[in-house]
């Protein structure tokens, strides 16, 4: 029962590095050809594989194009961003909700390239903002998010004003 016990605590934790020194120094072998990596201990041997680099995106600016509107007006949202890779990214703005949905919420499948960039979505204010649905004149906060493979990597906020029309 001990040896068993023994041998789950081995496959729980896993190898060690000094394991893997008893037939081989990890450090002198050659790393694979990527930024980053990191060693396994596999059958007593150092075997490396390569890691994707931690995801950054930073929103610089959040902001529309004007800070007040009106029934059934285009919004144009602007964000810019900077990140430290390419990637594909789900690119949303929502705000408004005065009941279960939102009255403002578009999205755009983006490619992002390393670096700054500067991104437009284009929306709408309600179509009533005089308070049928809910909707009153007044002061909203809109977020927008940047959603990689379904994991929020940052979002900001902006606020807008609907005024009666």
């Amino acid at each position: 029962m001990k040896a068993i016990a023994i041998l789950l605590l081995f496959l729980l934790v896993g190898c060690t590095q000094t394991e893997c020194n008893k037939n081989q120094d990890c450090f002198s072998k050659d790393a694979p050809d990527c930024d980053r990596y990191e060693w396994a201990c596999i059958e007593g041997t150092c075997e490396y594989a390569c890691r994707e680099p931690d995801i950054k995106v930073e929103i610089l600016n959040f902001s529309s194009d004007k800070q007040e509107y009106g029934s059934k007006e285009r919004i144009k949202f602007k964000i810019d961003l900077i990140s430290n890779q390419e990637l594909e990214a789900n690119i949303t703005v929502k705000g408004i909700k005065p009941g279960y949905w939102y009255f403002i919420e578009d999205w755009k499948i983006m490619s992002i390239k390393e670096g700054t960039n500067p991104l437009l979505i284009n929306s709408m204010s309600p179509s009533c903002t005089s308070g049928c649905g809910g909707v009153h004149p007044g002061e909203y906060k809109i977020t927008s998010e940047i959603i990689h493979e379904n994991r929020v990597l940052n979002n900001a906020t902006t606020m807008i004003t609907l005024r009666s029309s």
